[in-house]
């Protein structure tokens, strides 16, 4: 990796870091901005070995999502579990956390959105990664 790249790879690094919320032992809260996300991207095309441009672009619309609006913020949420043995059994424990999710601000309670497709009737697509759209 180029010194750039590196140089660049620890700058957002850094940035995710001070922006990591942790709730409790099992969830963790990212708060995203463009810089994130552009971060996300290409790691995912790294990591994912992705070239084909049709697919980048795939890419890019699903991550713009999570890059708020002025006066918005944005999350990716993070269910650490460690067992990947019952993965399974304890995604299963966190049915229903989009209904409970909440930003606190002085005595307002601000509920967060989360991103379309993964109500309660959609249990079995849902994974350890979940983007909050909107506070």
């Amino acid at each position: 990796m180029k010194k750039c790249a590196r140089s660049a790879r620890q700058r957002v690094i850094e940035l995710k870091r001070r922006r990591r919320v942790s709730v409790g032992d099992k969830v963790t809260l990212v708060f995203e901005n463009r810089d994130t996300v552009i971060f996300q991207i290409q790691e995912m095309m790294r990591a994912e070995k992705i070239s084909d441009l049709d697919k980048i672009r795939e890419e890019i619309e699903v991550y713009n999502e999570l890059i708020p609006a002025t006066g918005e913020l944005s999350a990716t949420l993070f269910l650490e579990i460690e067992n990947q043995t019952h993965l399974r059994e304890e995604l299963l424990k966190f049915l229903g956390i989009d209904e409970t999710v909440y930003l606190k601000v002085g005595s307002r309670s601000i509920h967060a959105r989360f991103e379309e497709g993964h109500s309660k009737e959609d249990k079995n697509q849902r994974g350890a990664v979940r983007e909050i759209s909107v506070f």
